[in-house]
């Protein structure tokens, strides 16, 4: 708890993480790990380079938002939140409007709790490019993932080229 003029909290106030250049190499699982309950992040316009998996959640984070963000060369997920926690609707993550490009053949596009999918993230609008056709999210292929998740994001197969990167890079960032 505490005080912001007059008024009492009981919640922190939502932190930013933007318009930052991350090169997640050596090692490197996440260049965004909230974990262990961390909660009321938004993440936006960042550049993420390498790295295992784009945004990751777990353990009962809660409140985190990664929107616009450009995740490249991923060897994983895009997105994984693998639990430890259960997250009520009202504080649910989100993963909108992001362009996320996977560097790896055979991976999932998310890897979430498909047991709890009404508490999963919400996934919109995302541009997602696989280097197959292969696509998956919970052992479904993506086209039925969407339907079960209402997901509305569009999966490429195939690599954009680097001009398209460096400039989807450099909208973010300025």
């Amino acid at each position: 708890t505490f005080k912001e003029g007059d008024i009492v909290r009981k919640t922190p106030l939502t932190s930013t993480i933007a318009q930052n250049f991350f090169i997640a190499n050596y090692l490197s699982t996440m260049a965004i790990d909230h974990d262990d309950g961390s909660g009321w992040y938004n993440v936006f316009s960042n550049v993420v380079l390498y790295g295992r998996s784009g945004a990751k959640q777990d353990f009962g984070g809660h409140d985190l938002h990664h929107r616009g963000n450009l995740y490249a060369f991923i060897s994983r997920a895009c997105y994984i939140d693998y639990g430890g926690g259960t997250t009520v609707v009202q504080h649910r993550n989100s993963f909108e409007d992001n362009i996320c490009i996977q560097g790896v053949a055979g991976v999932p596009l998310f890897a979430v709790q498909c047991k709890k999918l009404e508490s999963a993230a919400l996934f919109r609008r995302n541009a997602l490019y696989s280097v197959t056709s292969a696509a998956s999210v919970c052992g479904m292929p993506y086209n039925v993932w969407q339907e079960v998740s209402n997901d509305t994001s569009i999966a490429y197969t195939g690599l954009p080229d680097n001009k398209k990167i460096l400039a989807w890079a450099r909208e973010r960032l300025m």
